[in-house]
């Protein structure tokens, strides 16, 4: 693939990677000097035969080995797929996957400090996403999807920023369960916008209905109003879901689920940044 041609191509780079041409050579800048320490750090050195940079050769250049892991991302092609793609075998497009997550992971900006969340933000809202999987360990049959699923928590901003991510849970677990998992503070919990599924919680939630007690008109107003207010989160899982590897039925391993998960929320934070 001519990675050059991809990357001077707005439209094309966007559509296979998700990042404008800007972004991704900001992407590039930041992994560059993790790149060269994880290089270095391969083998020890004191069990070093040969010195730093002797050896066999990367196959993909740090910004081939990039693109092929925001396609893998973006598009959630099989790997021999992507590989014939970069003409390469299954296995050396695996490598090159494994190795770019968790480097991509550590320069997005994701917060895992939950006391950060009540000092930046003065409205939050939350809420949960699934994803359909296959039957394995750490997954759970929804009722509400009625499908095998995990289930990760996100909270956002009101202008759709990402401002956490929780552990992947199986999908059996209802909302409210994984929300006290996260032991959030009750002052954020008060600036949070929810769902009827944190009925519970000190977050801030629609009125309830019921067939012993209709809401009144004042009532349905606060909900739309409220409904209104959470339509940024809606945009964002819209938005994740662009890249077809939360998407699509996920395949691979359950082990990176949460990395991945949180990568793609960081990629649409720098679009939106």
């Amino acid at each position: 693939m001519k990675t050059s041609k991809i990357i001077a191509n707005g439209r094309l780079c966007r559509t296979l990677t998700g990042l404008t041409p800007e972004k991704f050579q900001e992407l590039i800048t930041n992994v560059q000097p993790l790149w060269r320490k994880a290089a270095y750090a391969i083998t020890p050195k004191s069990q070093r035969k040969h010195a730093v940079g002797a050896g066999r050769r990367y196959e993909l250049s740090l910004e081939e080995g990039i693109l092929l892991t925001l396609i893998h991302f973006r598009t959630y092609e099989t790997l021999a797929f992507l590989g014939f793609l970069f003409n390469k075998d299954l296995s050396t497009a695996y490598r090159y996957i494994m190795r770019f997550e968790p480097l991509i992971n550590s320069v997005m900006d994701i917060p895992r400090n939950k006391a950060a969340l009540s000092k930046e933000d003065i409205l939050l809202i939350i809420d949960a996403t699934e994803q359909e999987t296959e039957r394995r360990g750490g997954t759970g049959y929804s009722g509400k999807k009625r499908k095998q699923t995990i289930k990760t928590q996100v909270i956002a901003s009101k202008d759709g920023k990402v401002r956490h991510v929780s552990p992947s849970v199986p999908g059996n677990i209802h909302d409210k369960k994984l929300f006290d998992m996260t032991f959030l503070p009750k002052k954020t919990q008060e600036n949070m916008l929810a769902d009827l599924g944190y009925l519970g919680t000190h977050c801030i939630i629609p009125e309830k209905s019921s067939k012993f007690h209709t809401l009144t008109d004042e009532q349905k107003k606060t909900n739309t109003k409220h409904s209104i207010l959470r339509i940024p989160i809606e945009h964002l899982f819209a938005h994740l879901k662009q890249w077809k590897i939360l998407a699509s039925r996920f395949r691979s391993s359950l082990k990176n689920y949460n990395m991945i998960f949180r990568i793609v929320c960081g990629l649409r934070n720098m679009m939106i940044a």
